[in-house]
């Protein structure tokens, strides 16, 4: 379902071809576009676990070997996207977080992990929207909002191609604090932002074996923003 518009040019070169190619998708299903596309590779993230309509632009440039494989390491992209009432269904590195928060028992003092982790298993949203970069093996990830009734939450990184992760990730926590926790300053890593009470954490290492620590820095640099 949906419209894809663009144009390609194929240039060949002394050791393969020259791709380039400039895209613009429309009112396009995102489960199917992952299931067309064997989700691009990879498993963050598969078909059965996103939805929405997707729209969005793609310039991209590449070489391939003299089969049509593409080089890696020469793929460059311009991605923006927008994904309009979107879904996200059981998404390990999600479930991964509300895990490290529940085995952390400072934080299980003011937040209620057991509902954070029940809203991160299932995420609705009206909009999602990004400018993504990909260049010398790296997805490069802008800070990005994903706006639920029940959660709010930022997410920005990097994540390359072997599946290396740095991504930084907030919370607002709303209604999942503890009762009468709501100033529990002493926490670097909790933040009053104007928009409510937010924890920062960074997730870091491989997606198969993260490793979670509080965001101190981000928390800092948002402070200084207040």
């Amino acid at each position: 379902s949906g419209t894809l518009k663009g144009n390609i040019r194929l240039n060949q070169v002394e050791d393969g071809f020259e791709l380039g190619s400039n895209s613009k998708l429309i009112e396009m299903k995102v489960d199917e576009l992952f299931i067309n596309f064997d989700d691009f590779g990879q498993k963050v993230i598969g078909h059965d676990q996103i939805d929405g309509l997707f729209n969005g632009s793609v310039d991209l440039t590449c070489f391939l070997d003299t089969t049509l494989a593409i080089r890696k390491e020469s793929v460059k992209a311009d991605v923006n996207l927008k994904i309009d009432k979107g879904e996200l269904k059981e998404v390990q590195a999600l479930i991964d977080i509300a895990e490290y928060i529940k085995g952390n028992a400072l934080w299980n003092t003011f937040i209620k992990v057991d509902a954070l982790k029940e809203r991160l298993s299932n995420i609705e949203f009206e909009t999602l929207e990004n400018s993504l970069t990909i260049e010398n093996n790296v997805i490069t990830i802008p800070e990005m909002k994903i706006a639920t009734s029940v959660l709010d939450i930022s997410a920005s990184g990097t994540h390359d191609f072997d599946n290396n992760i740095d991504y930084s990730v907030s919370f607002r926590l709303g209604e999942l604090l503890r009762t009468g926790r709501e100033k529990d300053s002493e926490f670097g890593y909790v933040v009053d932002d104007d928009t409510g009470t937010r924890i920062f954490l960074r997730m870091a290492g491989t997606i198969d074996n993260p490793e979670f620590s509080s965001d101190k820095e981000t928390a800092r640099e948002k402070r200084k923003e207040k």
